[in-house]
């Protein structure tokens, strides 16, 4: 898991509250970033690279091989223990739970769900039991600091009537590299640049021939202050992500 989950997919909806959107992409001209929403967050989840603020969404359009789509991710509930976003993409989505101590806020628990975070379809195969060690954006993210983050969770699913189980182990490990400036299709952002590396092991041994199989994926993100995530792109594949839409209802 990096900064958020960058598997999704959702739509826009126009008109709800304070909120700015680049039109006609992927062609828009850049706007200025005055244009973007405050997001003034305070307490204990005060955090100035990830600014969360309820019911604040940011919209994201996502390229796959040439493939053009959006998604969004909303603060669906938010307390000084931490708080917990819902990502809408396409006909499902992922709630994602987040805890916030001095270290830094940590995305700890991911649970698939449906359409605008309706129960998930039947057969869905949803992590659970989570143990999380370290932190996803840290308090005092500077050029030349590192961290990590361990995520392990196990979920249980039934095939042709035989019960399984499936272990992960998702460890990311971040570095701030350097301090740049981003054009998007929303803005002009001075950023910091974080390179980021995930490693899933994924086991299930008494499923099919057994499953013990581990990935690796490499990210640079581009973290702004007061804004969020504002870039992604994927450095083992064709996948991007950037900032089109904030908003704050």
């Amino acid at each position: 898991m990096t900064f958020l989950a960058v598997a999704a997919v959702a739509c826009d909806r126009s008109g709800e509250g304070a909120s700015t959107t680049a039109p006609n992409l992927p062609d828009a001209p850049s706007a200025t970033t005055s244009a973007i929403p405050a997001l003034v967050p305070s307490g204990p989840c005060a955090n100035e690279y990830f600014p969360v603020v309820p019911n604040a969404t940011w919209i994201y359009q996502r390229t796959v091989d040439e493939k053009v789509n959006r998604f969004r991710q909303t603060v669906e509930e938010m307390n000084d223990a931490g708080f917990v976003m819902l990502l809408r993409f396409g006909n499902g989505g992922e709630r994602d739970v987040w805890t916030c101590s001095p270290a830094g806020l940590a995305n700890v628990e991911q649970y698939v769900t449906g359409r605008n975070g309706g129960p998930p379809p039947p057969g869905t195969v949803s992590f659970q039991h989570f143990r999380s060690q370290g932190v996803s954006v840290p308090a005092d993210a500077t050029i030349g600091s590192s961290w990590k983050q361990v995520v392990t969770s196990h979920a249980f699913f039934t095939v042709r009537g035989v019960r399984h189980r499936e272990d992960q182990v998702v460890t990311t490990t971040y570095r701030a590299v350097a301090e740049e400036r981003i054009e998007t299709p929303l803005g002009v952002f001075d950023a910091l640049k974080i390179k980021t590396t995930s490693t899933t092991h994924k086991t299930a041994p008494t499923f099919g021939n057994g499953i013990d199989q581990t990935t690796t994926s490499e990210f640079t993100q581009w973290w702004s202050r007061g804004v969020g995530l504002v870039k992604l792109s994927s450095d083992t594949s064709s996948g991007s992500i950037v900032l089109v839409g904030l908003r704050v209802t």
